[in-house]
């Protein structure tokens, strides 16, 4: 007893060590505490085969590696992009690593896979067989644990140490009433557990997760996320979760206590959903270890911790709590989803009454009534574009179609439904009228396709672009003084430029790897040099683009002798999480150039040069609370239109002290 008590006192000590020291070295405990449960499965399968002398596996060291490549390779990408994003050569390395990431992992199972296959010996089949799926068995337990762990710890260390302080609570819980007032078996698999102990631990832990949630919720160290592999205390503007609100109490109540009201955090009602599932299903992973090893006859799965067993017993429940902490989180509290595709899908799904609003209020120089546009679409609308004179609206929208509405003297004409895309549809684009009535559309499916018009509202596929094998997520039609040109940034990290030739085909030039996490918004540069006056023929036109992207970066990039190159190192690296939209602004008789960007952080931050070659400077315009969805200049570049996460659109102006000044504010009604 006194053993376990002090190995207890010392595993807590050594845990807020680590939550003190950081991410990166709770990482590290991650990964020691792999290798032990590792190695107890492993101790475990050389007692069943008593009749094998060879009680290796074969290639376990091979095949651990490549899992733990793969995984933490995939949760940890940005992090690591974003931690070596200032150096350039290591930046350039890692952008490497990540991009053959996949490739790298799936040919080193492959290896191993075809080692095995020429080790096969006759008469030692069933064995050997027996062996390659013990290796897998052992890496999924393993790692289903661990990769889950690790990113509900780099969501926020609160998302680690909440849980697991549950499924500890709740332990105790059960010992306690199981101990005290234990009369009804609960199951056979586990004697000494009781009915009395099992509702008894429900009942407290409901109550010590609501209690534990407020005060674990208030320390910013547990509750920001880090986006990077550095160390060190994080401070950040607390998610909405973690802000309290405060709800008065009844007179009856207050009239006998000091206060008036109450503060608590909504994690804490998220917390009692978290608290339920550790009383009431996280259990049964302890139920199945204690069957696993009366399966295989034994007491503890190994003696790494004394009085307590090995680090697998210690794990059962743990494992089954932090796969459904990451699922509830990514579900029901974090803005995004779980693939890297539709991650970056979502970060073009704002709503589309704010997106409306947005065009009727950005483009000052010819506007039009708010009104309320009836689109047909069966699903979400991502994205609008109005044409060149105001007179049709196109929509994109996940039932995988364009549309195309006329609209004028306050009302609305459905013209034409666009159908091609084999995926949600995320932006829309008009060419140029110079060009012919031309429309282009990006989309999930991977594909570009350019939309023209023959007869009135009949359009066809002119050309689809196909070169990306991931999500688009944003495309835009270069100045028409440049020609006609497309620049698309995709979810395979990539952007490409597609020019027209005089015979109709189409030339293309890439930046590989422009944002390796990926791509989520490119804008052109005006065609004219800041302060230069349109058609003075005195000046090249400019060839230049902006990128944002989810490694929380905006890059500059510049055509030079055919090639796109990067135009400004280190990148623009002021925001703390994905950039969601860039927007260049026209300068014409300005004498700077702008970029506005907007991110997942909820900040809009404008970034100015004054001339070639000198440094870009950032200005952050507001911090909005709340994700920022478009941004987006009016027509003579001075006003800035901003659509955010609650559905409200403002625009903002630059004063003559250089500060940013709200001009107009328009709530949604969604």
């Amino acid at each position: 007893m006194w053993i376990r008590a002090h190995s207890s006192l010392w595993m807590l000590l050594s845990l807020l060590l680590l939550i003190y020291l950081g991410h990166l070295y709770m990482w590290a405990m991650v990964v020691v505490i792999q290798i032990f449960m590792a190695h107890e499965l492993f101790n475990l399968l050389r007692k069943a085969n008593t009749n094998n002398q060879d009680k290796r596996l074969p290639k376990f060291k091979h095949f651990f590696f490549t899992a733990m490549l793969y995984v933490y390779g995939r949760i940890l990408s940005q992090q690591l992009v974003n931690t070596v994003s200032s150096d350039k050569f290591l930046y350039r390395l890692v952008s490497n690593v990540i991009k053959y990431q996949m490739v790298i992992c799936y040919f080193l199972y492959i290896a191993g896979f075809v080692w095995f296959i020429l080790s096969l010996r006759k008469r030692y089949y069933k064995y050997q067989f027996g062996q390659y799926a013990w290796i897998h068995m052992i890496l999924i337990v393993v790692f289903a644990q661990s990769a889950f762990t690790v990113a509900n710890i780099f969501e926020g260390i609160f998302w680690f140490l909440f849980p697991a302080g549950l499924i500890a609570m709740n332990d105790v819980a059960a010992y306690f009433f199981g101990f005290f007032f234990g009369r009804t078996p609960l199951i056979k698999l586990s004697p000494k557990k009781t009915w009395e102990g099992f509702i008894g631990a429900s009942v407290a832990t409901m109550i010590a997760a609501f209690a534990f949630a407020n005060f674990l919720g208030r320390f910013q160290w547990l509750t920001c996320p880090r986006k990077d592999l550095s160390t060190g205390w994080l401070k950040c503007d607390p998610d909405p979760i973690f802000k309290p609100e405060y709800i008065p109490l009844p007179t009856l109540i207050a009239q006998w206590l000091p206060w008036k009201e109450i503060a608590v955090l909504p994690v804490q009602w998220h917390a009692l959903w978290m608290g339920l599932f550790a009383s009431i299903i996280a259990p049964f992973g302890g139920f199945f270890a204690s069957g696993f090893k009366r399966a295989f006859k034994i007491k503890d799965f190994g003696d790494s911790i004394p009085g307590h067993g090995g680090v697998t017993d210690r794990m059962d429940c743990q494992m089954v709590m932090a796969v459904f902490v990451y699922i509830y989180y990514q579900s029901f509290i974090a803005p995004h989803d779980y693939s890297v595709e539709m991650v970056l899908g979502q970060i073009l799904d704002p709503n589309s009454y704010a997106l409306l609003q947005l065009i009727s209020t950005s483009q000052i120089t010819r506007t039009m009534p708010s009104q309320k546009v009836e689109t047909g679409h069966q699903d979400t609308v991502h994205d609008v574009a109005m044409d060149y004179y105001g007179k049709r609206l196109a929509t994109a929208s996940s039932d995988h179609t364009v549309k195309i509405i006329g609209v004028s003297n306050n009302a609305s004409q459905h013209l034409a439904t666009l159908a091609g895309h084999q995926g949600p549809v995320w932006q829309v684009v008009w060419a140029h009228p110079k060009f012919g009535s031309l429309l282009a559309s990006c989309s999930y499916d991977g594909r570009v396709i350019l939309w023209k018009e023959g007869n009135q509202n009949e359009w066809t596929q002119a050309h689809v672009f196909d070169d990306h094998k991931s999500s688009v997520n944003s495309i835009a039609w270069a100045p028409h003084e440049l020609g006609l040109r497309l620049a698309c940034g995709s979810s395979d990290g990539n952007i490409s430029v597609f020019t027209a030739r005089p015979d109709g085909g189409w030339d293309t030039s890439r930046i590989d790897q422009a944002h390796p996490v990926g791509v989520t918004s490119v804008s052109w540069a005006p065609s004219t040099a800041p302060g230069a006056l349109v058609g003075s023929g005195l000046l090249d036109p400019v060839h230049k683009l902006c990128s944002g992207g989810c490694d929380n970066t905006v890059k500059v990039w510049k055509l030079s002798d055919g090639q796109w190159k990067l135009d400004c190192f280190p990148a623009l690296k002021m925001h703390t999480d994905w950039v969601r939209d860039v927007a260049w602004a026209p300068n014409l008789g300005l004498p700077k150039s702008t970029i506005a960007s907007a991110s997942q952080d909820g900040r809009v931050i404008i970034w100015t040069v004054a001339k070639e070659g000198d440094q870009w400077e950032g200005k952050v315009l507001n911090d909005f609370k709340t994700p920022i969805w478009r941004v987006s200049w009016s027509l003579t570049g001075n006003i800035l239109a901003v659509a955010d996460g609650n559905n409200n659109v403002t625009l903002w102006k630059e004063a003559v002290d250089g500060e940013w000044q709200q001009v107009s504010h328009n709530h949604s009604k969604a």
